[in-house]
């Protein structure tokens, strides 16, 4: 199993390094395909250099769609058959996240966990899993209250339907 967690690093040397911390052996070719599946192909071919271009210290020099994206890209080069994303569209604008989120549940053919608050782009999950943590600050362990997919859940789960019409207001506002 591949995990991207959402403070994964990105360290302070070139793309191609940068990809290949998750597949040392990872050609040229694997590297922009994953970079192009992971939405990055316009951004690869501005960049002066290509897979040669020095990232800075923490990624400080990409934004965080990018750096988002790029580590999108590292989880596609690693040949895990079950990848994890936690959060991978925080910090990102809603609009943004949400694309994120959809291109890394339709980019492949692999198994694919991913653990966020956004309900969105959940419609192009297989199945969700809803979990409640409660109100109660002491509580220490989310459980279970909702399975299905997207549109089972928006039909027999008022919370789900409420809780995903609040997040397209502030989108739309």
């Amino acid at each position: 199993m591949g995990l991207t967690a959402e403070d994964a690093h990105v360290v302070t040397t070139t793309l191609r390094e940068n990809l290949r911390v998750a597949n040392p052996g990872a050609g040229d070719d694997a590297l922009v395909a994953a970079l192009t599946r992971a939405g990055l192909g316009p951004w690869l071919r501005s960049l002066p250099e290509g897979l040669d271009t020095r990232l800075g210290s923490g990624g400080t020099d990409v934004s965080g769609g990018e750096r988002r994206r790029l580590l999108l890209a590292r989880a596609e080069v690693y040949a895990a058959p079950v990848r994890l994303f936690d959060e991978p569209g925080e910090h990102l604008d809603p609009r943004t996240a949400d694309a994120l989120v959809r291109d890394i549940l339709t980019a492949g053919t692999r198994s694919v966990v991913v653990v966020t608050h956004r309900l969105a782009p959940l419609a192009a999950a297989d199945e969700v899993i809803v979990l409640d943590g409660g109100d109660d600050a002491a509580v220490q362990h989310d459980h279970f209250v909702g399975r299905g997919s997207h549109d089972e859940l928006l039909a027999t789960d008022e919370a789900y339907r409420l809780t995903l019409q609040s997040q397209n207001a502030r989108v739309r506002t």
